[in-house]
This record gives structure tokens, sequence and C-alpha cells, in this order.
């Protein structure tokens, strides 16, 4: 497969320099005022206006404070502030960090978001997130992945403060991402990771 992949992209690059129909990102727009240690970035609407807006998360290997852009509709910036320094059917958001582990903040009213409340903490170092509905009770889960220990589901009661936590899996290599859905079709969500240092594994959800 890789074998084949490599022909096709010398003959596609063999054809010449005709773009015509295909788009260009020529135009830009500045995210930060000068350069910073961004490690991921998000897109979602989380101020509920209906614009998308931008996570900047911040460090992965330093403590720093992940920062929020919100979008005006137009591809403008019309606000933008630092996770934890301010601070229904309001989005909210969660981290992992290496060094501050497991975080959520609720998002507010006025379109900020309040102080990260611990989720857990980083004595088991996090490295992978996914956020899914696992036991189909309309409340999101959180699924975390750790660097040499067993991944984490945390089950949601709806308050988003009261979780029950199950662990999956073996502490083999890091996780590096999750992917969820019905693998077998048994009406039971299912869990993929990928993971370096070990193999990836399908996990199946039973009941």
């Amino acid at each position: 497969m890789k074998f084949f992949l490599l022909l096709m992209l010398t003959a596609i690059g063999a054809r010449g320099q005709d773009v015509a129909g295909f788009p260009n990102f020529n135009r830009s727009l500045p995210l930060e005022e000068a350069p910073d240690t961004t490690a991921n970035i998000s897109l979602g609407d989380f101020d509920g206006d209906g614009h998308l807006d931008i996570l900047l998360v911040k460090g992965r290997h330093w403590p720093m404070i992940d920062r929020v852009l919100l979008g005006d509709g137009s591809g403008g910036i019309r606000k933008a502030y630092n996770l934890g320094e301010i601070a229904d059917r309001i989005p909210d958001i969660v981290t992992i960090d290496e060094n501050k582990g497991v975080n959520i903040y609720f998002g507010q009213k006025d379109q900020t978001f309040f102080a990260g409340i611990s989720l857990a903490d980083s004595k088991i170092v996090p490295y992978a997130l996914a956020i899914a509905d696992l036991n189909k009770d309309g409340k999101m889960d959180i699924i975390v992945g750790h660097v040499g220990a067993p991944s984490t589901v945390f089950f949601n009661d709806g308050t988003g403060r009261n979780f029950t936590s199950i662990s999956f899996g073996d502490s083999n290599g890091t996780v590096y991402g999750f992917a969820v859905g019905d693998f077998n079709e048994d009406g039971i969500p299912d869990i993929a990771a990928g993971r370096s240092g070990a193999t990836s594994v399908l996990y199946f959800g039973s009941l």
C-alpha cells in the first residue's frame, strides 16, 4: 500500500503545475502577537453564537495557559482571553496537560469560561483525549489515554462535576489518539486506541 501511494504521488507531481480549480491558502490571520508554544489547536462554536471559535492548547511539556479566540463569523477574532484567567446548553472545554492533568472549563453565559476544575492530576501523564457518549445516556463522557498506564473513561452524570471512572487496556506504550464507533454493530460504542511503543488496539464495548 505504501509503494502504491508513492507511485500515485509521483505520477500526480509529474503532470505539471496546473492548479486551476483548486483552492489556495494565501490569505492568513496571525493568531498570536508573538511566537509561542502551541501544542494543539481545535475549532468549535464555544460560545453558541453560530460562529466557529479557536482553542489554542499551550505547552504540553511546559505549564502554560490555554487560549480561546472567539470568531466574528467573517474571518476575524472579536474577543480573545486565556482559559483560567476569566472565571444550560453552553459548550464546555476539556483539556489534558502533562503538568496539569485533566481539567474541565465550564462555559458561561457571558461567553467566557470558568476557571478549570481538575478531573485528574498529572501523576499518571495524560496524552490523548476524546469525547463521546459511551453509555448512550445522552451525556458526553471523557476518554483519556496515558503514558505507560491504562486508559480511563470518565462517565458523566450530566452535571459535569460528578464522574464515574473506569480503566481499560494495559500499561504498554503511549496512547496518541482515540476513535469511537460501533465497529461490531452491536449497539454499543467501541474504542480504537492508536499507540506508540505498543500495538494499537480496538476495545469492544460490552455491558
